[in-house]
């Protein structure tokens, strides 16, 4: 009996982590959709198109092409980075995507 339970137990944990790990992963391409779409229109000058949000691990980005900026979010760190342009060849954090 008490083995039954703590199999129960285990399940019901390792069910409620991976929910919890699906809903972080949602808000975090989320959240990066809002905030480049926010990007483009406030700044079009720097994201002169909307482009489609790519995803290779562990990178969720876009690229303008016009103007050779990429945009992301690196879902390790949570942090947002561009590369390009005026920010050069090196990955800059611009901040946390919960802050911005």
């Amino acid at each position: 009996m008490k083995q039954h339970i703590k199999q129960l137990l285990l399940s019901a944990c390792t069910f409620f982590l991976l929910c919890n790990t699906h809903f972080v992963l949602a808000d975090t391409a989320s959240d990066t959709e809002t905030l480049l779409n926010w990007a483009e229109k406030t700044y079009p000058t720097i994201f002169p198109s909307h482009q489609a949000t790519q995803n290779i691990e562990p990178w969720l980005y876009r690229h303008y092409p016009e103007s050779g900026i990429y945009a992301g979010v690196n879902k390790n760190d949570n942090s947002v980075y561009v590369l390009g342009g005026p920010w050069g060849d090196n990955p800059t954090v611009i901040d946390t995507l919960a802050s911005l």
